[in-house]
């Protein structure tokens, strides 16, 4: 196994296709790439192999034979198609989490799934861009 660091993927809308995205990922990278997905592995599509993970590192130990999943619970399952504002919190801690642990150096890099839940769009908290969520941790931090 490779010395390098794991890439950070935030879980993005659990009723989007983040999740199935992220198993495609694995799929297709999982012996040259490693990564690890923080998110609630309830949003997984069924049947997905994965091993919980505690800190990014384990994720270079498990990649190759299972999605490594540093869990971050929400408050409930996801119904496709329909994004439900009590996710909303879970999903920014997702993408606060992946990059402390950039910032940290205990991943190389962050991939932000797709966030659109425009239930976050219409409290005039983020606009429909992963983007700005990003931006908007780097200022709280250092700002």
């Amino acid at each position: 196994m490779t010395s390098l660091l794991p890439i950070a993927l935030s879980c993005g809308e659990p009723a989007g296709v983040g999740p199935e995205i992220t198993v495609k990922a694995w799929q297709i990278l999982r012996d040259t790439c490693p990564f690890f997905w923080i998110g609630d592995p309830r949003h997984l599509p069924g049947g997905t192999d994965y091993v919980e993970i505690s800190t990014p590192a384990d994720a270079l130990k498990v990649c190759a034979t299972a999605l490594p999943v540093m869990t971050l619970p929400f408050d409930g399952p996801a119904i496709a198609g329909q994004p439900l504002a009590q996710h909303a919190a879970a999903v920014i801690q997702s993408i606060k989490t992946a990059v402390r642990l950039v910032q940290t150096e205990q991943a190389c890099a962050l991939w932000c799934n797709m966030t659109l839940n425009l239930r976050l769009v219409r409290s005039n908290f983020l606009t429909p861009t992963v983007e700005w969520l990003v931006l908007f941790h780097y200022l709280e931090s250092f700002g």
